[in-house]
């Protein structure tokens, strides 16, 4: 049965004590279950053990651990009786399995979806699962995952799963498994072709009838190619690499531009660009989250840059019910020198006209990474009711 059988690959999990551990498998791989196998075994050994299991959707969430669940219900059926009686109850409506081992022993797996991860602070976990994590919302794992830690004093788990789906979070974390400036981080990455996770002659069936670029990145788990004709910068900046690179720096001889992008229920963003004829130079970037725009912008001046002017969109002559200002106010005040663009009467050509800039621009690779990454996943989704004469941007 699925629940004591351990693939080999993830057996790596079990001798591994770092804190966070992201793991990137192939297509068909088995994580999803390798890693509820973990899970299960750290609930059997430990009293109270919490796990909280995240999906895209509730009801992806249920279709792929419901069938674990069930061998696992029995699995304890045929194996704790007597003293050692454990009683399984699943409430479905709250989608969650209580292992009540007596006195107050009671341990739980339950299940929540990115759709909604706000209802979940609060949550006490002692392991997380992010399940398919390339389609978790940006800010989600710092903003609501990562905190929900807190509480058992740096005790507890994240285990990071997915394939790869362009440069987003889930390309960011895996990331930081690989990096020495983060200790308590782990990342593996299971190919198809290397693994032992699927039969070669499956393999080569795929490899022959799925386009290279969806190939090596669902079965060679690959970052790097283009993620589908909804997105729309990330081919192009995928054949830009020898544009992104460390020497793009700051030239004191020359003003700096900012462009922003204002984030009213997310993040701002500033984008710092330099100008050669023709040619644009980003040499840094800002995100931030704070309530009042007077916060980004003492962050955009502390970086001492000689800004020439501050490129704003249309809606910043409103005014904001924090300061009663229009952020073009509190950027002029703030000597930023606003310049306010007026709206587009029509998307396409202002995508056309950015895609046109990213084909000949350069980028600093490290103050710039952030950014680069929100570009690669800017993506249009097609509304199919109105035969795609309206389009939405993400």
């Amino acid at each position: 049965m699925k629940f004591n059988k351990v693939k080999e690959p993830f057996r790596a999990l079990y001798s591994d004590n770092s804190k966070y551990k992201v793991v990137v498998a192939c297509r068909g791989g088995g994580k999803t279950i390798a890693v509820m196998q973990y899970g299960t075994e750290k609930l059997l050994k430990n009293k109270n053990y919490k796990v909280i299991f995240f999906s895209s959707t509730l009801q992806k969430a249920e279709e792929t651990i419901g069938p674990y669940m069930r061998e696992v219900e029995q699995f304890f059926s045929e194996s704790y009786d007597g003293k050692n009686a454990c009683t399984i109850n699943h409430n479905k409506t709250k989608r969650l399995w209580e292992f009540d081992f007596g006195g107050d022993d009671i341990r739980e797996v339950s299940l929540a979806t990115y759709e909604n991860p706000d209802k979940r602070r609060g949550s006490h976990p002692d392991l997380i699962i992010l399940d398919e994590a390339s389609l978790m919302d940006y800010h989600m794992f710092d903003m609501i995952i990562d905190p929900m830690l807190a509480h058992l004093g740096g005790q507890g788990e994240v285990i990071i799963i997915g394939a790869p789906a362009g440069q987003n979070k889930f390309y960011e974390l895996y990331k930081r498994g690989l990096s020495n400036e983060y200790p308590e981080w782990s990342s593996y990455c299971f190919k198809a072709s290397d693994s032992g996770l699927l039969d070669k002659e499956y393999v080569e069936s795929k490899r022959g009838s799925l386009s290279p670029e969806i190939f090596e990145q669902e079965y060679e788990c690959s970052f790097e190619v283009s993620m589908g004709s909804g997105y729309v910068y990330s081919q192009i900046l995928y054949k830009s690499s020898e544009r992104i690179n460390s020497d793009v720096t700051y030239n004191v001889e020359k003003p700096v531009y900012t462009s922003w992008d204002l984030g009213h229920s997310d993040y701002t963003s500033v984008w710092f660009f330099q100008t050669y004829g023709n040619e644009v130079r980003f040499i840094d970037y800002y995100e931030g989250n704070k309530e009042h725009i007077s916060t980004h912008a003492a962050e955009v001046l502390g970086k001492n840059y000689v800004i020439k002017a501050s490129i704003l969109p249309h809606d910043s002559r409103n005014k904001t019910t924090s300061t009663m200002s229009t952020v073009e106010q509190v950027l002029s005040e703030m000597g930023l020198r606003p310049v306010v663009l007026e709206r587009a009467n029509r998307v396409w050509p202002e995508i056309e006209g950015t895609k046109g800039l990213l084909r000949t621009a350069h980028f600093n690779d490290k103050k710039c990474e952030k950014g680069l990454v929100h570009l690669k996943n800017y993506k249009v989704r097609i509304d199919p009711i109105l035969f795609g004469r309206v389009i939405t941007l993400e």
